[in-house]
């Protein structure tokens, strides 16, 4: 229950199962943004996350948001993509990842296990935008 309740879409996004609060942030891991510091737009955080994912030694490619995307995985590859949910000004409101691995796709909320998503369940909200879409290669 731990893991269910401490960690979130972005530990999930990136493997982790420990409930260690830098891996709550996108930024934390490389040092780049505290825990506190607000986000100014959606392209720093996809910076922020490349620079995360460097740190942590994931290899990445970004992706098109076309059909086979999930093709040609190998057993230790994923797929990422982060959302963006963003004000009129431009002001990050909040950003969610989905994840797929075995044949589908999940996400994670704060206190909840992974659950199975529907592929394109936030290509259908209207309040949330694909940022990224990353190959992960562990």
């Amino acid at each position: 229950t731990l893991v269910r309740n401490e960690t979130n879409c972005y530990s999930h996004a990136i493997g982790a199962t420990t409930p260690v609060l830098q891996i709550f942030r996108i930024g934390a891991i490389s040092g780049e943004k505290s825990i506190s510091e607000k986000y100014k737009s959606a392209s720093e955080i996809i910076d922020l996350l490349k620079k995360d994912l460097d740190v942590l030694g994931l290899e990445y490619q970004i992706i098109g948001d076309d059909e086979n995307e999930t093709q040609n995985l190998e057993p230790n590859q994923y797929i990422v993509r982060l959302y963006f949910k963003i004000y009129a000004d431009g002001r990050i409101w909040d950003y969610h990842f989905m994840r797929y691995e075995a044949g589908k796709w999940t996400e994670k909320w704060k206190g909840r296990k992974p659950t199975e998503i529907d592929a394109n369940y936030y290509e259908k909200r209207w309040e949330w935008k694909r940022g990224i879409s990353l190959k992960v290669t562990r």
